[in-house]
Parts: C-alpha cells; structure tokens; sequence
C-alpha cells in the first residue's frame, strides 16, 4: 500500500498490510504494516545502480490507522520486471531484504 507521509513534501511511503483490526464497533480501524525503505533512506545511501523506484523489505512493523493509506500498489522482484508488459497501478521493485536497526 501507498502510505500518506506525515509531512506533505515527502513521498508516499510503501508498506505491506499484514493485519487489519477494528474496534468493537468498526469505527477505528487499525492496520499492522511491514514497511519497505528506500535505498536514500537506508545507511548505505542511493547508489547510481539503484532503480527510481527500488525498495527494501524490511523487519519494521507498526500499527497504523487505516485513514492513512492512500493507494494501492504492486511491488515485484526485480527480476519477474522483464515479464511484466503492462501494469495497472504504480510499481515498486524489491531487490534485497534489509534490517532496521
């Protein structure tokens, strides 16, 4: 999914649903997200072999209020990309597994 940022001037984040829970009455709906990182936002930085829309899966979950999700998106192993043709919604690469630390 397509993550609303805090702050406006940032890029959407991306992060896997794994889990949705709601209160009793359905009115606050909660959703526990794997987040995937950005090589700029790794230590290692953006390297020039980076792709525009690369990023990492990492070990980092939280609970997130389900108002925050914006979109939807599809993320794929870089290698599956040369089987792809057509996509109906945005893409994000993964290449490696990372850990926050």
């Amino acid at each position: 999914m397509l993550m609303r940022p805090a702050h406006s001037s940032k890029s959407s984040y991306v992060a896997k649903v794994e889990k949705v829970e709601s209160d009793a009455r359905g009115g606050n709906v909660k959703v526990l997200t794997r987040w995937y990182y950005r090589p700029e936002e790794s230590i290692g930085g953006r390297r020039q072999f980076n792709g525009s829309k690369e990023v990492f899966l990492s070990d980092h979950r939280d609970l997130q209020s389900a108002d925050m999700i914006e979109g939807k998106c599809t993320t794929t192993i870089i290698s599956v990309v040369l089987s792809i043709n057509r996509l109906l919604v945005p893409l994000f690469l993964i290449e490696l597994r990372c850990v926050v630390v």
